[in-house]
């Protein structure tokens, strides 16, 4: 199920352009500068949050092969809340935010959890729907996050799902 409203709006809250990339496929590059602690995404706009192993197959059934492929990538377990075990759930990045490369293969991360301009946003998930630029960004730079940072690559077979 989707956990909020869909719509056409992107999660990006500044301007983007998703090219091609040397090294990774796609990727997501700033089409402006950007202040270092300037919310840049947020999962609230276009993500889709699965309960369960079985909702996740069941939206993945509802999709055309191609897109199949491309959603077991985009989709990782995350945890809504530290705190609360229940709170797993298989999250998949339904807008541009699918095309973001992993700093930790790629390069040094410039966006994800800055605590401190997440306190502005504490009642919109804080860092765990939102990712801030981390330093200044420059106009053209790709956009890079540390994927370890928000998912939960370990937690798959609590969906009953293994991925290696």
């Amino acid at each position: 199920s989707i956990q909020y409203p869909a719509s056409t709006k992107s999660g990006y809250q500044v301007a983007v352009i998703v090219q091609e990339t040397k090294m990774a496929g796609r990727g997501v590059y700033a089409a402006e500068d950007i202040a270092k602690g300037t919310r840049i995404w947020t999962s609230r706009v276009q993500s889709a949050h699965f309960k369960t192993g079985h909702s996740y197959r069941h939206f993945l059934n509802s999709m055309g092969n191609d897109l199949v492929c491309d959603l077991l990538i985009w989709c990782y377990p995350i945890f809504l809340d530290d705190n609360d075990e229940s709170s797993l759930r298989i999250a998949c990045d339904l807008d541009e935010g699918s095309f973001v490369n992993d700093a930790d293969i790629y390069g040094t991360n410039n966006f994800g959890c800055d605590t401190e301009a997440a306190k502005e946003f504490e009642h919109e998930g804080g860092c765990k729907e939102n990712f801030f630029a981390m330093r200044d960004i420059m106009e053209g730079e790709e956009l890079r996050a540390s994927y370890d940072e928000f998912a939960e690559g370990d937690q798959w077979s609590r969906f009953g799902l293994k991925f290696e």
